[in-house]
């Protein structure tokens, strides 16, 4: 029962993330689609998450949102995930998820939402993660869980995501972190 909590708090607080990251970009003057395989419900309970075909993976893993600019009509596929602390620029991601961004969403960009920075609000190319430069091992520390992966994030790929959306203004975003938890 306890992991039954656990897994509904964690969806609450991804859920809340990506809230904030579309307020945050809609009040920042940008369209914003809704876009993850979470807001296709039908599709999602018809697929079965254990049949690995690329199809599959590409559609499990499809980011949260589709941002596009008014002026360029440039869009960006965005995924927005939520961690509590920066941690010197360690991030837990599951071996699989981290490997299908890499493998079918170069293009996106991977947004974390962290509660314990000042802006809260941080941003990386996925195209500009590297495996072998990147990736830092097993975490160790996963107490009988299926053990994450530790990424380590940080500048010059890690930036504040008014460096990446430039409409965002620290006006902006400190009106819309309200929204977190």
């Amino acid at each position: 029962m306890g992991q039954d909590i656990d897994f509904d708090v964690n969806e609450a607080k991804g859920a809340n993330a990506v809230n904030y990251v579309r307020a945050l970009l809609k009040s920042s003057g940008y369209d914003v689609i809704d876009f993850g395989i979470e807001t296709h419900k039908l599709m999602d309970s018809a697929l079965n998450k254990n049949y690995k075909t690329d199809t599959n993976c590409m559609l499990h893993s499809m980011p949260d949102l589709v941002v596009v600019d008014k002026v360029t009509n440039e869009a960006e596929f965005v995924e927005v995930k939520y961690r509590e602390t920066y941690n010197d620029g360690k991030f837990r991601f599951k071996y699989s998820r981290m490997k299908n961004y890499l493998d079918y969403w170069q293009s996106a960009i991977l947004v974390l939402v962290i509660k314990d920075t000042p802006s809260h609000c941080h941003a990386v190319r996925i195209k500009d993660i590297n495996w072998h430069r990147h990736f830092a091992g097993p975490d160790t520390s996963s107490k009988g869980r299926v053990p994450n992966d530790v990424w380590i994030l940080r500048k010059p790929i890690l930036k504040e995501i008014k460096e990446i959306f430039p409409k965002v203004t620290d006006n902006n975003l400190l009106r819309v972190s309200k929204l977190l938890p």
